[in-house]
């Protein structure tokens, strides 16, 4: 399932993540201002493809595009805490699944979820890297 399945094929890089981003909550930790940013952008991006969705008729006009672009993050990022304590016993990628389908069921015209071969969330190349985000 894309990035959740780029970040469990990296544990250790995904683990990191997760402190470091702990860590930049404190508003005076050096990264917090690029995690407030990255976020920002995420839920900019996200709420986007979503009020394209409602536009041309895939999604319900009254979806909620902005909250639903943060629940995403929320969620994304909750599901990677609890595979970091338990690789084994959480499949990120299943969860984001079945998360989406039943969110997809709720705010589709159609009431239909996920497609069976869809792949959500974006693959290593439409991940974001340092370099991919603004420092203005």
């Amino acid at each position: 399932m894309g990035l959740a399945d780029y970040n469990s094929r990296l544990p250790g890089r995904t683990k990191m993540f997760n402190v470091l981003l702990a860590e930049a909550g404190d508003p005076g930790h050096p990264a917090h201002a690029f995690f407030v940013r990255r976020y920002a952008d995420l839920v900019e991006v996200s709420a986007g493809a979503l009020r394209e969705a409602v536009a041309s008729g895939e999604l319900k006009p009254d979806t909620d595009c902005e909250a639903l672009a943060e629940e995403f993050a929320a969620v994304m990022d909750g599901i990677q805490l609890q595979w970091a304590l338990d690789p084994t016993g959480v499949d990120m990628a299943a969860r984001m699944r079945a998360y989406l389908d039943r969110l997809l069921r709720s705010i589709t015209v159609s009431g239909t979820g996920l497609p069976s071969d869809a792949h959500t969330g974006p693959t290593r190349a439409h991940v974001r890297t340092d370099s991919d985000v603004r420092t203005d």
